[in-house]
């Protein structure tokens, strides 16, 4: 870095050395010439360059939502059916027992998985099927309730064997069986998200 420049009065003597003694004189007239302005200060620099970016703060660990059955259901199909298969194996082996065996179905149908109290139906990875015996004789809309759904809305269409509600509640069937062609009391149930190769759309 060169030193800063005299001021003029030192240029002046330093001018008239020059015819005095030469030698001398040159070495600091060429030291003179040979400066430069001094280097601005400037004050209030971050040490840290603005265009860095800050080291990232530690991020919040995501909240978990414990699932809850709610009061008086029985199976929630629209809880078992709405996540993946590996996120309700909980909720699922709660409402209809441990896992007793699976049994692969034929090409495009998936797995059946047949629990101490039910039995569900999975394609890639996701439940469309689910059936099991009612804990005693229930009327229809005690079934809808121990589904999780609200009283039926749409017509159900009977049989001797059987009540079907067609595309009800976001679901494709829901079979209600009865006790017997006598009365109206529902023993099964068995409930249809989608049907395999009915819908190519389907969540």
């Amino acid at each position: 870095m060169l030193p800063p420049c005299p001021p003029p009065l030192a240029r002046r003597v330093a001018t008239a050395l020059l015819r005095r003694a030469p030698a001398a004189v040159i070495a600091l007239v060429a030291l003179a010439g040979g400066c430069a302005e001094p280097e601005p200060v400037l004050r209030g620099v971050q040490a840290q360059p603005l265009l860095e970016a800050p080291a990232p703060a530690a991020s919040a660990p995501e909240e978990t939502t414990v699932y809850e059955r709610p009061p008086g259901v029985l199976v929630d199909i629209q809880h078992l059916t709405s996540r993946p298969l590996a996120q309700v194996r909980v909720a699922l082996r709660a409402q209809l027992g441990a896992l007793v065996r699976a049994e692969a179905l034929p090409a495009g149908r998936g797995e059946e998985l047949v629990l101490e109290r039910g039995r569900v139906r999975a394609l890639d990875g996701r439940i469309y099927m689910l059936a099991f015996d009612t804990p005693e004789p229930m009327r229809r809309a005690q079934v809808m309730a121990a589904l999780g759904l609200p009283p039926q809305v749409g017509e159900s269409v009977p049989t001797h064997r059987e009540y079907r509600l067609n595309h009800e509640r976001g679901f494709r069937l829901i079979r209600m069986m009865r006790q017997s062609r006598h009365n109206e009391l529902v023993t099964a149930v068995e409930v249809w998200k989608w049907r395999p190769g009915e819908h190519t759309n389907r969540r």
